[in-house]
């Protein structure tokens, strides 16, 4: 597991292997806008994202049941217990695919976690695929429910 809270972590990871360069530049540009959303005027060097929910970078061998070092283990609550945000599935440019989770502690702290497809213990990947559809299909029906409300508000205003 490797974590992202300011520039020089991401530093640390060029040329060290641990995950592939597409992935990087992906976890690079996440940072970024992070900073800019909430950077503060302070210059990129000094900015951390350690009092916000920084990035986390699952690796083949992490037990994702036991992430002691970020404080989700089994006794408080692990990953696969949590009620996410999100599972999204992205695809990077050189055609990997990476797994993004959101996970929302409170109102202040939302942390993000970054796994390439493929490197987790299949009964976890499966799980991500699953939970991916279902943010997938609460999506789409929040989207189509909003768009129908929106349709039904308007000819109920162009009626009158």
């Amino acid at each position: 597991m490797k974590t992202i809270k300011a520039i020089a972590d991401l530093e640390a990871l060029v040329g060290s292997g641990a995950i592939s360069e597409a992935s990087l530049t992906y976890v690079g540009r996440l940072f970024q806008q992070m900073y800019e959303a909430l950077g503060q005027e302070k210059n990129i060097g000094e900015f951390s994202l350690e009092e916000y929910g920084y990035i986390v970078i699952l690796e083949q061998d992490d037990d994702i049941r036991n992430l002691k070092g970020i404080g989700l283990t089994p006794e408080e609550g692990d990953l696969l217990g949590e009620w996410l945000e999100y599972v999204e599935l992205e695809r990077l440019s050189n055609g990997q695919e990476i797994w993004k989770i959101g996970l929302l502690y409170d109102n202040a702290y939302f942390q993000t976690f970054i796994s390439e497809v493929g490197k987790l213990e299949p009964e976890v990947e499966a799980w991500l695929s699953e939970q991916h559809l279902e943010t997938e299909l609460f999506t789409s029906q929040s989207w189509r429910k909003l768009a129908t409300t929106k349709d039904d508000q308007t000819d109920n205003i162009n009626q009158h």
